[in-house]
């Protein structure tokens, strides 16, 4: 069962996105998977992760049902319209941390997340 890649993105420096399409026993297969670089840093050979999706021609039309229902979802700007309002007051948080047994309190700030 040889992949045919249809689509690929790089999603950071070691791992990309594909997309591809094969044939197993007469069966039509999608999948979108990651792809992780193998060997040394600059290394251009890429192997598949257990991390992704393969699914048949029959799940097609409901996949592309679920992603046209994600783009018109990101459409309405319903997560565009949460923004970090770092020019704000910030505020603080008191955190407490465990060093060698002993407990360590300190305050750190965070910024405001303010939804629009």
């Amino acid at each position: 069962m040889k992949d045919t890649i249809i689509y690929e993105f790089r999603k950071n420096d070691a791992e990309k996105i594909v997309v591809s399409f094969s044939i197993y026993e007469g069966r039509e297969y999608y999948h979108i998977r990651t792809y992780v670089r193998s060997g040394f840093h600059g290394s251009q050979n890429y192997l598949p992760t257990p991390k992704g999706i393969s699914f048949n021609h029959s799940q097609l039309s409901s996949f592309f049902v679920g992603v046209d229902k994600l783009k018109k979802f990101l459409d309405r700007n319903e997560i565009a319209d949460v923004v970090l309002a770092a020019e704000s007051k910030p505020m603080t948080v008191e955190e407490t941390v465990s060093f060698f047994g002993e407990d360590i309190s300190y305050v750190k700030k965070a910024p405001i997340v303010q939804v629009v």
